[in-house]
C-alpha cells in the first residue's frame, strides 16, 4: 500500500518491504491487500461509497479488482457505484464481459 501511497510512511513508520513478484502475483497481491483495507475501514457505522465514471475505459486488471470488491460477501459496508456509457460499449467489451461475470456470480 505504502507504494501507492507513499505518504503513509508519515502515518505508519518503519514500513517493511515487500518482496518483488511477477506481474499476475503482484496483481494479486494488491487485489488482496485493497479487499482487506476496504473491509477493514468500512463499517456499518462508518460506510464507504465509492463512484467511477466512465467505466468503458477500464482495463482488464481494474475490472478484475471491481469485481472481487463488488463480489466479496465479507464488504459488506462498500458501495461501489458506476457510470459507463452504454453505446460505447460492443457485446465482447471487458466492461460487458465483466458486468455479465458479476451478474452470473449472483
Amino acid at each position: 500500500m505504502a507504494e501507492l501511497i507513499p505518504n503513509l510512511q508519515f502515518i505508519i513508520p518503519n514500513l517493511p518491504t515487500v518482496a518483488k513478484l511477477g506481474v499476475t502475483e503482484t496483481q494479486n497481491r494488491l487485489t488482496d491487500l485493497l479487499n482487506r483495507f476496504f473491509k477493514s475501514i468500512s463499517t456499518e457505522e462508518h460506510p464507504i461509497t465509492i463512484f467511477l465514471d466512465d467505466l468503458q475505459w477500464a482495463d482488464n486488471a481494474s475490472l478484475n479488482l471491481l469485481k472481487n470488491l463488488i463480489t466479496d460477501a465479507d464488504c459488506k459496508y462498500l458501495m461501489l457505484i458506476g457510470a459507463f456509457r452504454p453505446d460505447e460499449l460492443e457485446h465482447t467489451d471487458p466492461l460487458t464481459l465483466k458486468l455479465e461475470e458479476i451478474e452470473r456470480s449472483g
